[in-house]
């Protein structure tokens, strides 16, 4: 069997020109020769993975137990076998930034080490017992290589291995193992990429199990480890673990070591500090950079947080599973995963905390909300309207330039993954959208050009399989700052609000869903807020439709007007109640709806509207059936900050006013009970929930840092998983996940894209 699997390689190999990848910033190539496959970057090694036959090295002295009682559970260990032989399907070595190898093999005081590997001190199959960590009466024997993929994301390799016991040709357990390696990015401490390790293992057999080494004080070594270079200098180790008896190895004490579960909660990391030899130098120089090496494991492992284990000879392991034994059911996998994040200089406490939070919610690992969501819904794009404007200083700093128009990049519901942002219509300050039922047109309105003045409504054709637009016409608004605007149910209508020109402009669209005549222009004629900056006539900012029903939002009067459009594009104000009044001086900027079902589905006494008022910092809740006075207002804010707040920075004083803020956007999901508001000046998102039982009521459950300056939108991804925040002045979207049990937002964002001087986003469904 063994004769037969070496052979399998070699004709594999022979043919490997077929299977390799080299399109994108890492390649991967493989020396027939050694069963090497190289993940390589710019002209250097990443790593070398070895599928093949790695055999003692010439001159080393076999190894062999010693005979005798030892306090370790096996009896091996006192038969005088050997060890720390031939090994295969391990990394070495792991390299630094500059080509310099970080890792070991063979070396005297431990032959059996080797550089980056997974394996595990206890193997068993029925009465029989081997321990492939030492290399001892079962092995890892190389089959076939899967997949390679190389690509702008990075590169990959799929190996499937099988574990024999000594002296029988039948495997026993088989070993899928994927390496995923990511470009390297600059960043502002230097250079910095990820190696993602998946391993799967299935039992061929019963009475198949696992464990680390048993009765004994090293933590039930074994699993996923490193053993570092002994000649790097500087070097040192960080464990963090919320559970101090995990990792009580006679070395550990030498390490800094971290117990604070209240900070850290569960999350457990292992952080490897040091300088290593690099190529053309005879010893380590001094001024060599750190290189930090940070080995993550994720949460969803058997048992996490593991076991650490560090030896003085610089063998560091994440020990899965310890003390613990791990029943391998035949035909059944499981699979064990592990991040190393390598950096260049030392890394702090907190950059660590923060890559493990990214690994461990990143939308590439999070399981699907809906097992029947079909590709049509995962694809998706995504636009983002921008004001036209030069980059400022802060996004010069991150490489963004002058905005041109609207942007579009691709989103993927299921892992959360953004592709590259590109321009796709160049157009004056393009702002808030929306598309057709079908999803081919979208309508956009624009601000007037400095050429003419003239602000716009348009209408642009999607393409669905490139997300290109074509434009297919252009009308003016006829008043000026359009910053909004929504479609009739129907389709037949589009309704446009202009805020300088404080009215709300109706217009019907051809067959063509081109942009046709004006029907209705309504005018508010209420009396003007208190807020005499802002307030000094009607400012129409918002056009909705909800259950059939139009809101239009007047910030300027504090009013929100109901009604409908009749058959010619006329609004007809409600009978019953044909406006919301806010509370005066509060400026309502947009509405929503917030219930537990579908509001389409729901009952009118069952729905409730919330409107977002941006001079105050306030949301304000509405019952229609109860009458125009909103039940229930709450502050955006934090309770220390709400009475020394105002909405002109010029106003800031230092002591009365400490800090200028005006709210911007809600974001709410059909069915759900919460609500989510954008403040601009103290740059945040503030987070509600309606009260079960109780829809009247509401509180502010939680307020979150939206990493960013001014953010003018915020919104929900289309399976509600994500929250995005467009900072305005800050050039970045920003992107959080969201929790939809109890709508808590995650603190710590997932992804950043960046889009010049962002104001609205909207995601439009892939076709071909």
């Amino acid at each position: 069997m063994k004769r037969l699997i070496s052979t399998v390689v070699a004709l594999l190999c022979a043919c490997s020109l077929s299977l390799l990848a080299s399109e994108g910033p890492v390649t991967l190539t493989n020396d027939p020769a050694t069963q090497t496959w190289r993940f390589a970057e710019n002209g250097l090694p990443v790593l070398d993975y070895h599928f093949g036959t790695v055999p003692r090295p010439a001159g080393q002295a076999t190894t062999y137990f010693g005979k005798g009682a030892t306090n370790f559970d096996g009896s091996y260990f006192t038969d005088g076998s050997e060890y720390g032989g031939a090994r295969s399907a391990y990394i070495q070595p792991l390299y630094g930034f500059a080509g310099e190898p970080l890792t070991d093999d063979f070396p005297a005081d431990h032959p059996h080490h080797r550089g980056l590997w997974w394996s595990w001190c206890e193997v068993r199959q029925g009465d029989r017992l081997g321990d492939n960590w030492a290399v001892n009466k079962v092995r890892t024997w190389p089959v076939a290589i899967s997949n390679t993929q190389c690509d702008e994301s990075g590169a990959s390799l799929t190996a499937e291995n099988v574990w024999l016991f000594d002296n029988d040709p039948v495997p026993f357990v088989k070993e899928v193992v994927t390496i995923a390696v990511s470009p390297t990015k600059e960043t502002e401490q230097g250079k910095s990429r990820f190696i993602d390790l998946t391993v799967t293992l299935t039992a061929l057999a019963d009475q198949v199990s696992i464990a680390g080494r048993q009765n004994c004080d090293y933590c039930g070594y074994g699993g996923m480890a490193v053993r570092m270079l002994a000649s790097a200098t500087d070097f040192s180790l960080r464990a963090v673990h919320p559970n101090p008896d995990k990792w009580s190895g006679a070395d550990l004490k030498d390490t800094e070591r971290i117990t604070d579960p209240e900070k850290y909660g569960q999350a457990a990391w292992l952080a490897i500090h040091g300088r290593y030899l690099r190529p053309g130098q005879e010893s380590v120089d001094p001024a060599t950079p750190v290189t930090s090496l940070t080995m993550i494991e994720a949460t969803d492992v058997p048992l996490a947080p593991s076991n650490f284990r560090y030896y003085g000879s610089r063998n560091i392991m994440i020990a899965w599973p310890g003390f613990s034994v791990i029943q391998l059911e035949k035909g059944q996998p499981t699979t064990f995963r592990c991040r190393f994040w390598l950096q260049e200089g030392t890394t702090r406490v907190e950059e660590e905390w923060q890559q493990w939070k990214d690994y461990n919610t990143n939308p590439q690992v999070l399981q699907k909300d809906n097992a029947s969501m079909s590709k049509e819904q995962e694809e998706f794009w995504c636009y983002a309207g921008t004001y036209t404007r030069e980059a400022n200083d802060a996004m010069k700093l991150v490489g963004v330039g002058a905005s041109e128009g609207i942007y579009v990049t691709s989103w993927n519901s299921e892992t959360g993954q953004y592709g590259p942002v590109r321009l796709v219509a160049k157009t004056y300050s393009p702002g808030y959208m929306t598309t057709s039922a079908d999803h081919k047109i979208l309508y956009v309105v624009e601000e007037g050009s400095p050429s003419n003045g003239t602000a716009n409504v348009s209408a642009w054709a999607i393409n669905g399989a490139t997300g290109d637009l074509s434009l297919l016409n252009r009308v003016a608004t006829g008043g000026g700052s359009p910053c909004h605007l929504t479609l009739s149910p129907d389709g037949r209508f589009l309704v446009v609000a202009n805020y300088s020109g404080g009215d709300f402009v109706v217009f019907a669209l051809n067959d063509d869903g081109t942009i046709g005549q004006e029907t209705d222009r309504v005018t508010p004629t209420g009396q003007p807020g208190p807020n005499a900056g802002r307030q000094e006539k009607p400012h129409a900012h918002g056009a909705y439709y909800i259950n059939d029903m139009l809101y239009l939002v007047d910030l300027g009067c504090d009013r929100v007007y109901r009604g409908t459009l009749d058959g010619q594009g006329k609004f007809v104000p409600d009978a019953t109640v044909p406006e919301l009044q806010g509370v005066p001086g509060a400026g309502p900027r947009h509405i929503a709806p917030v219930t537990h079902t579908d509001p389409s589905a729901n009952k009118a006494a069952d729905l409730r509207l919330v409107t977002i008022n941006e001079l105050d910092s306030t949301v304000s809740f509405y019952n229609p059936e109860q009458g125009a006075q909103p039940v229930l207002t709450l502050s955006t804010l934090p309770e220390d900050l709400r009475d020394k707040v105002t909405d002109a920075a010029s106003a800031v004083d230092g002591e009365r006013f400490v800090l200028a803020n005006t709210t911007s956007e809600l974001a709410v999901r059909p069915g759900e009970p919460y609500v989510y508001a954008s403040n601009r000046g103290h740059n945040s998102i503030a987070c509600y929930a309606v009260e079960a039982g109780n829809p009247d009521n509401a509180k502010l459950i939680d307020i979150v840092s939206t990493h960013g300056v001014n953010p003018r939108y915020i919104g929900l991804s289309p399976d509600g998983r994500f929250l995005l925040a467009a900072n305005q002045d800050s050039g970045t979207v920003v992107v959080f996940q969201r929790d939809l049990a109890t709508g808590r937002v995650d603190h710590t964002p997932v992804a950043t894209f960046l889009v010049p001087w962002p104001i609205d986003l909207l995601f439009v469904p892939k076709s071909n």
